[in-house]
């Protein structure tokens, strides 16, 4: 049976690119922890930073988050000129996806603040 699978020593293409990208976090987790540590000092930013998933709009994010549409805006707009956000749509539809969750370089998120019942 023949395979369309290009395989380099033995290991496919998809085995090497894991094994890679493996090895690039595990090389530059310590670093990017600091930077992240630096970056987002406060609680709220972390909400906020955890919150942008592609998918919340700034509504939701202020509404689980208790943070102001205007800050969330502020944050969204630095931090994509950081390189560590990225917009999606339109600007009306406009959402915002983080690079990478915070977890993936060892930082925790604090627990949400509770939601006020309305």
């Amino acid at each position: 049976m023949a395979t369309n699978e290009t395989k380099v020593q033995g290991e496919s293409l998809e085995e090497l690119l894991q094994e890679l990208i493996f090895w690039v976090r595990f090389s530059v987790r310590d670093e990017a922890r600091q930077w992240f540590e630096e970056t987002l000092k406060k609680d709220e930013q972390k909400w906020v930073y955890e919150a942008f998933d592609g998918r919340a709009s700034w509504g939701d994010i202020q509404k689980t988050t208790g943070v102001a549409r205007s800050t969330i805006r502020d944050w969204g707009r630095q931090w994509e000129e950081l390189g560590i956000v990225r917009g999606r749509g339109e600007e009306q539809e406009r959402r915002i996806c983080r690079i990478v969750p915070l977890r993936s370089v060892g930082i925790e998120v604090p627990p949400l603040p509770k939601q006020k019942e309305e």
